[in-house]
């Protein structure tokens, strides 16, 4: 009987701990290495002309053609010290800036279906557009961000990362 009381409580406990492993988008995780990603997306593959992020990361992968709310997207895979820190989704062709912020609004709908109202929503007019809404899941944060200067291409980004923060783990 002790035996099986000491097993049942190892067992919930085992259960009960905390997951190292935090999602970004779809299956993706953050810390996984180019060779993981590659594992649980075959179609990801390197890129010729990899994007860099303001802190060094790199991306290594890129998957061309995604489809999201009837738009194409591309999913690039950000690394750091070979390790997955960032997967953002940029429109994958050309859009108007009405066009692109459509999109914009049908991606916040989506996204609030799936993850509730926004944390934060931020929009400035003028000659450059911008507007940004948050989410988020667990310790992802989930950028839609939508730019535009005057006449110039529009960006369309949806981000997922990880902000680790020591402060917030100490509370």
């Amino acid at each position: 009987m002790r035996i099986a009381k000491f097993l049942l409580g190892t067992i919930l406990f085992v259960v009960g701990l905390p997951t190292n492993a935090q999602s970004l988008w779809q299956e993706s995780e953050f810390g996984m290495t180019p060779a993981q990603v590659q594992e649980r997306f075959p179609n990801a593959h390197p890129t010729s002309s990899p994007g860099t992020l303001h802190g060094g990361a790199i991306e290594l992968l890129r998957i061309s053609d995604i489809e999201i709310v009837g738009n194409k997207f591309k999913s690039s895979f950000f690394f750091k010290d070979n390790r997955l820190i960032q997967v953002t989704l940029s429109l994958a062709d050309r859009e108007t800036a009405h066009g692109a912020k459509l999109v914009f609004d049908s991606l916040s709908e989506t996204l609030r279906a799936k993850y509730g109202a926004e944390l934060s929503k931020d929009a400035s007019g003028g000659i450059m557009t911008t507007l940004s809404s948050t989410w988020i899941s667990g310790r992802t944060n989930i950028t839609l961000y939508y730019n535009v200067i005057g006449q110039s291409d529009p960006i369309l980004n949806l981000i997922y990362q990880v902000r680790l923060s020591a402060e917030a783990d100490k509370i």
